[in-house]
């Protein structure tokens, strides 16, 4: 479990007040993870929301269910919610997730999050927005991958 201070200064909690910041801080806590080490598989069931503190992680998907064609879906760094989909239905993970450095990041039950949200919908609907702008900033960059894949030449 972590305090409502290491909660607070984060962009992704500044939604919730101080009882929910409290809630959030129960259900959380810190994790380290090595370069290369997986956090999550892609159709593995997503039980858990990370937020990297420091690090980078890669997302990728596999090809025609082949696993030696991957392809990289998204750098995230910093402040940037990875495993979406521990809040999402069907809640299964739809990529792989790697960490591409060392990576510090905090480790959020998806259950305990959607029970809480079910309790304080306010709650849920400050982590969605979040979730949301992930999500729009993904597919953002999924749009530039395939524009330079269509014309490696054009200058994005």
């Amino acid at each position: 479990m972590l305090s409502i201070e290491q909660l607070r200064g984060l962009p992704f909690f500044a939604g919730l007040n101080e009882r929910q910041l409290q809630a959030a801080a129960e259900l959380t806590e810190l994790a380290q993870f090595e370069p290369n080490a997986i956090l999550f598989h892609e159709g593995a069931a997503a039980d858990t929301l990370y937020l990297p503190l420091r690090g980078s992680v890669d997302l990728y998907f596999n090809m025609n269910g082949r696993p030696n064609q991957r392809v990289l879906a998204g750098e995230i760094e910093a402040n940037i919610p990875v495993g979406i989909s521990a809040l999402i239905e069907p809640h299964r993970y739809m990529m792989t997730a790697r960490a591409a450095t060392a990576c510090r990041m905090l480790k959020m039950n998806g259950a305990a999050l959607r029970a809480l949200f079910e309790t304080d919908p306010a709650m849920g609907y400050a982590f969605l927005r979040e979730i949301a702008k992930a999500a729009l900033e993904r597919l953002h960059l999924a749009r530039v991958q395939l524009a330079r894949e269509a014309e490696p030449d054009l200058v994005i």
